[in-house]
């Protein structure tokens, strides 16, 4: 049976309000339990939202955002929240309550079973017991008041009995991560989790989520620490973002290559347009009579299309001027032959569902208008979204 993904990003695009581009736009992610992947990129390109749409805090997103099943996500912000009304170890210890409850209750049974009464059931106390002991033998639960030392002591945490109202901000986050690793969530969301740790905190880290059976993701501008720990770097620059498998220094061989190759292919298309360029016409002066019908010939690339863009004013002229009579009224239909409406028929999109039309001062059928444009009969009754392109341009000089 294949892994399934323990995260998922589909065509997620995230535009701040007001804001004329999206941050992030069309992100496409997807990783299994276990990666280890470095977020990086310049302030600003979105990086923390990133983490917060991950963890379910920013919903405001278009596209899709998921976890796969059973999978729990924790998440380290830059600005951590802890229980002022609690201790230290109280809300460290908050990050273990499920199995610091299943141990207690646990112990209640077992002193309830040594000092019993005549309502005590053993059999039910004893099934009871069974349960509690299969789910904490599964999160190693009978050392968790040792996990909690040992994490406390290794990332510099306050004493457990101090009120956390008073702590600096450092601090706060150091029992902030303390909680979160005795957790133990499917997925480690944290930003900036090096902060305000000395070395001996930052190498115990490394080691521990080197170890970590969940998958990580990381904001941190300390390479080393990337280079550590991280298998993949997931970069974001301007909305994009570039996967590179490797740790930082893997990923900053790769950028360059990247970056070498996008001015290559730069170069290579400055060279294609100056080479265009030099087809567009120079110094050309024409006019045109009343009724003159003209054809315009030449080869691909010539100008012809960037003739007619500048005579109906879609593009403006270098340099010259290009003058329109004051009663003529301009008809075009480009290659694309857009802007019709797809969802009409053939004769209500040239006759705007009137029975008659002015041609030439003289009052004329539609019907037979449409007609002559080879429409004939039921053609007439076309959806116009389904012509092939040669009928399209008819339709487009009928309406002309």
């Amino acid at each position: 049976m294949a892994a399934q993904y323990a995260y998922v990003m589909k065509n997620m695009t995230k535009t701040f309000p007001g804001a004329q581009k999206p941050v992030l736009n069309n992100i496409n992610l997807q990783f299994y339990q276990g990666a280890k992947i470095g977020i990086v990129g310049p302030n600003g390109v979105g990086k923390s939202t990133l983490m917060k749409i991950m963890a379910g805090i920013d919903t405001d997103y278009t596209g899709e955002a998921w976890p796969g099943e059973h999978i729990s996500v924790g998440y380290l912000a830059q600005e951590p929240e802890l229980d002022a009304s609690k201790t230290v170890l109280e809300n460290v210890k908050d990050g273990a309550r499920e199995v610091a409850d299943m141990v207690d209750r646990f112990n209640a049974i077992s002193a309830e079973m040594g000092d019993p009464t005549d309502e005590t059931d053993f059999d039910a106390l004893m099934e009871e017991m069974g349960t509690l002991q299969e789910k904490i033998d599964a999160v190693d639960g009978w050392t968790l008041d040792n996990q909690l030392e040992v994490a406390m002591e290794a990332l510099r945490c306050p004493p457990g009995d101090w009120p956390v109202d008073s702590l600096s901000g450092g601090e706060k986050r150091r029992i902030a991560l303390t909680r979160l690793l005795i957790q133990k969530p499917s997925i480690l969301l944290l930003d900036e989790p090096t902060n305000h740790l000395d070395a001996e905190s930052v190498e115990w880290l490394e080691n521990h989520l080197k170890e970590y059976a969940g998958a990580v993701l990381m904001i941190t501008h300390d390479r080393y620490f990337l280079d550590n720990v991280v298998g993949w770097i997931l970069e974001l620059d301007r909305g994009k973002y570039f996967p590179y498998e490797g740790n930082y220094s893997t990923y900053l061989e790769k950028k360059a290559k990247r970056l070498a190759q996008e001015e290559r292919e730069e170069s290579g298309r400055q060279k294609a347009l100056k080479e265009e360029l030099e087809w567009i016409f120079e110094d050309l002066s024409f006019m045109l009579p009343p009724g003159g019908i003209v054809g315009v010939i030449g080869p691909n690339g010539a100008g012809k299309s960037t003739l007619f863009k500048l005579i109906t004013g879609q593009e403006k002229p270098d340099s010259g001027t290009i003058e329109i009579g004051e009663t003529v009224r301009l008809g075009y239909v480009d290659q694309s032959r857009d802007h019709l409406d797809g969802s009409k028929n053939v004769w209500e999109e040239i006759s705007d569902g009137l029975d008659y039309m002015k041609v030439n001062g003289h009052d004329m059928s539609t019907r037979a208008y449409v007609g002559a444009f080879n429409f004939k009969g039921p053609d007439q009754q076309k959806n116009v979204g389904k012509l092939s392109g040669g009928e399209r341009n008819r339709v487009h000089m009928a309406k002309m």
